[in-house]
């Protein structure tokens, strides 16, 4: 049977949790037909215990092992995998994040009624003291315009790379994920997959658990000053290509990089990090300055859950009546 869904699994040196992610996604508690699913993971030549932690899943039918002969770039680990799933849909998956009960079984039903190029969906957080409850993005799940979320995505990024289901023809037409991106590889994608489809889903409902800590690559490139730059130089360049002129959406734009200065800043500041702390802190006042230069009259609330944007249309994913 062709499978209708691929979860592609990049892992690196993530052996301590990786065990239960792949348990997470082949239990029988994440959907109650694995058939139509494939699931691959794919070791970008780490030197923990993955393999060893991967050896007892290698007899399952739903699943596929890739093995990098070195490390691979992060983003160029990411094509590789999709490139090898077979699926029309994909999800990739992190290696230390876990996918909830049903919620494959939410996806498939999900994929089979929708025209969109992209599912976006929510998310817990998973610490080291247990599962945080997170507020939904959105008041509903929706069928949203592809544009108007791509004007959301230039305002900030709540989606990590793990809650993210997306027609594999779509991300190719993209050109996959930039390799010369290493920060914000997935908010790129997810701006540029939005604004080429006609439209994409939300769902408000939480299907996997995003694992918070300090080891991964967001807070490394924190810590060496890359992030926000990345940030800033990817929103410009979307904005010059498509030729974003709404002064809410710029505004919008620029006062999401202050907000993201000052995360970072405070970060460095917990982590005793003087530099880096100070830095960041130069990025708020220049960023602030150049804010006080653009008006909106049509500011995003301060916090979630956000209307959905203009033309969204609200659905009960009980019943699945999408267009």
């Amino acid at each position: 049977m062709m499978p209708i869904l691929s979860v592609c699994i990049p892992n690196y040196n993530h052996g301590a949790v990786l065990g239960e992610t792949l348990t997470s996604v082949l239990s029988k508690n994440v959907t109650a037909n694995l058939d139509d699913v494939e699931v691959l993971i794919s070791d970008n030549a780490s030197t923990d215990n993955s393999l060893s932690i991967i050896a007892p899943w290698r007899s399952h039918p739903n699943l596929r092992v890739l093995e990098q002969p070195h490390t691979l770039p992060m983003s160029s680990h990411w094509n590789r995998v999709i490139q090898a799933a077979k699926a029309n849909w994909v999800l990739v998956l992190s290696s230390d994040d876990i996918l909830l009960p049903q919620s494959l079984d939410t996806l498939k039903a999900v994929i089979k009624s929708t025209e969109a190029d992209a599912i976006f969906f929510e998310y817990d957080f998973l610490t080291p003291q247990g599962r945080v409850s997170k507020c939904p993005f959105y008041r509903n799940s929706a069928i949203i315009l592809g544009e108007e979320q791509s004007k959301i995505f230039l305002k900030g990024n709540n989606f990590p790379l793990s809650a993210c289901l997306f027609r594999r023809k779509a991300l190719e037409q993209l050109g996959g994920f930039d390799e010369t991106k290493v920060f914000c590889t997935d908010w790129h994608a997810w701006l540029g997959l939005s604004a080429r489809a006609s439209k994409i889903i939300y769902i408000k409902e939480p299907l996997m658990l995003y694992r918070q800590h300090e080891a991964n690559e967001t807070h490394r490139c924190i810590e060496n000053l890359s992030a926000l730059k990345e940030v800033i130089a990817m929103k410009q360049d979307f904005i010059n290509k498509n030729k974003v002129t709404d002064p809410d959406v710029l505004w919008g734009a620029l006062n999401n990089d202050v907000k993201l200065a000052h995360r970072y800043a405070e970060i460095m500041k917990s982590r005793q990090l003087e530099q880096a702390y100070l830095h960041y802190q130069k990025q708020v006042t220049l960023l602030t300055n150049k804010l006080t230069s653009l008006r909106s009259t049509k500011p995003m609330p301060m916090t979630a859950p956000y209307p959905l944007p203009w033309g969204s249309e609200i659905i009960e994913l009980a019943n699945l009546a999408l267009k």
